[in-house]
């Protein structure tokens, strides 16, 4: 069983993933047919204890940083001209049109836009 993340909107056992959300336990097969598909993307959320005297045991950190992984899936499943269009759409992003594709995704997250921008792709 694998992680991915939706790159495209999935139906997974009954249920529907936006782009950008974490599909867990995967069956491997179907996991990696979306990879190859370019739906979805391999990651690895599989949470790791950090060893330290001072720290409580039971405690856990993430290994991946949401906004990379946000970042990557804007730049893998859109266009410029796609990310300008949709942007365009959302309250609060405010661009020019010279914007380069990097720091217009950089822009939408940065601006706590992601969510509304993937709503404004349905």
């Amino acid at each position: 069983m694998r992680n991915i993340k939706a790159v495209a909107h999935i139906w997974h056992d009954g249920e529907k993933f936006k782009p950008g959300q974490v599909i867990p336990s995967m069956n491997e097969e179907v996991a990696k047919q979306l990879v190859k598909d370019r739906a979805a993307f391999f990651v690895d959320e599989t949470p790791f204890s950090i060893k330290d005297e001072n720290q409580d045991s039971s405690k856990t950190t993430s290994s991946l940083d949401d906004s990379e992984d946000d970042f990557k899936v804007l730049d893998e499943a859109y266009t410029l001209d796609e990310l300008k269009e949709t942007a365009a759409g959302v309250d609060g992003v405010d661009f020019k049109g010279t914007i380069s594709k990097k720091d217009l995704i950089t822009l939408i997250i940065e601006s706590g836009k992601i969510d509304e921008f993937f709503e404004e792709t349905e």
